[in-house]
């Protein structure tokens, strides 16, 4: 918000004490609070603008969703599956467990699914951006929006 009225807001210290109900606490500064709200919106009126998505969506085109198969760097390729195969075997012995290692094993399960998600982007990212960079070469005029979760698909991409 700075950037955009340096002077609106003032620091952030002053911003967190009158807008966000600061308090301290045994942990620090708790933030997390709302006060002077109307006051808050009049000012955010200055510098954002809010719109509705069924406001923004008659100016979209319509949403298009394709399948594209791409092909998977191997090495990755065995990486995501070791990933899938220790999913697997970690999910089974949750049932079996009870207590603080059920709960140790459905933490380290839930772990492996987004490692495995994680490679598995990374895996399609470099076939992905070939696609994007095949696609943008022969559309002319058209724009594309792409979507990334993980910091890592995204570099790549970028790259």
């Amino acid at each position: 918000l700075n950037s955009l009225a340096l002077d609106l807001f003032g620091s952030y210290t002053a911003f967190t004490k009158h807008f966000c109900n600061a308090r301290r606490s045994r942990f620090g500064w708790d933030v997390s609070g709302l006060s002077n709200a109307d006051e808050l919106h009049s000012k955010l009126r200055q510098v954002m603008i809010r719109r509705l998505k069924a406001d923004v969506l008659k100016e979209l085109p319509p949403k298009q969703r394709s399948m594209i198969p791409v092909t998977v760097d191997k090495s990755q390729e065995q990486e995501c599956r070791q990933l899938l195969q220790d999913l697997n075997q970690t999910k089974a012995s949750v049932a079996d467990l009870v207590g603080g290692d059920a709960f140790s094993a459905n933490f380290e399960a839930k772990r492996l699914l987004m490692a495995a998600y994680q490679q598995s982007g990374i895996a399609k990212a470099h076939s992905v951006a070939t696609f994007l960079l095949d696609w943008l070469e022969g559309s002319g005029t058209q724009k594309i929006l792409v979507f990334g979760h993980h910091l890592q698909v995204l570099d790549i991409l970028e790259k």
